[in-house]
C-alpha cells in the first residue's frame, strides 16, 4: 500500500484508513504509515501537515523502526 500511495495510485484518505488506530495491525506498521504520509505530503510541499504525520509517527512509541528515527529527525529539522 506504501508503494501505491507514494506513487499516486491510492488516495491519502484510501492509504490512512489502512493505518487507522481502529484496525488491529502492528503498532510499527502504524508508525512506518503516518511517517511516508508525512513524508509525501512534505514532497508535496505541504509542510504542516507533513509535520503533523510525523509527530503521530513518533506518538506510536515504535523506537525500534527506522520510520521512528526519521520522523523525529524531520521534526528537529523543521524545528518542531
Amino acid at each position: 500500500k506504501i508503494q501505491a500511495y507514494l506513487l499516486g495510485k491510492l488516495s491519502e484518505s484510501e492509504f490512512l484508513a489502512v493505518v487507522s488506530p481502529a484496525l488491529k495491525i502492528n503498532p510499527g506498521q502504524r508508525c512506518e504509515g503516518f511517517f511516508y504520509a508525512g513524508m509525501k505530503n512534505l514532497l508535496d510541499g505541504n509542510k504542516v501537515a507533513a509535520a503533523q504525520f510525523f509527530q503521530k509517527c513518533v506518538a506510536t512509541g515504535e523506537r525500534s523502526v527506522f520510520e521512528y528515527v526519521s520522523a523525529k529527525a524531520e521534526l528537529k529539522a523543521t524545528g518542531q
